[in-house]
């Protein structure tokens, strides 16, 4: 988990932790062991998805009182809308990370809605 150091606000160091090694496992099982072909493929699998994670845990969460309170309100908004119209509106990225999608798709989403911009600028 040491290598997935992010704030504490999305819990999910553990989990990509354990994603990393069943991604290292599965590669090694693949190349029967060989490091050096290993570690380049476990590289181009998982580094997007660590770097993900690190900008979720800083940029989804804001210590601006006001703007951390527009963010979960948008969030809550999100969610009734997808549970009303699912056709029509996505679920919350957030949401979807839970239920084992990619950190790397969570953060595109989040970046096309505005979230990651706008904690950014404050």
């Amino acid at each position: 988990d040491a290598a997935h150091a992010t704030s504490p606000n999305i819990g999910q160091g553990m989990n990509t932790a354990l994603a990393d090694a069943a991604a290292l496992n599965a590669l090694l099982d693949e190349d029967k062991d060989d490091w050096d072909t290993v570690l380049p493929k476990f590289s181009a699998q998982r580094v997007k998805e660590g770097n993900a994670l690190t900008d979720l845990s800083f940029y989804t969460f804001s210590l601006n009182p006001v703007m951390q309170v527009k963010l979960m309100f948008g969030q809550i908004l999100r969610r009734k809308l997808h549970i009303l119209l699912p056709s029509v509106f996505a679920s919350d990225p957030m949401d979807e990370v839970g239920t084992g999608g990619k950190l790397s798709e969570a953060y595109h989403r989040m970046s096309q809605l505005g979230i990651i911009q706008k904690v950014r600028l404050v």
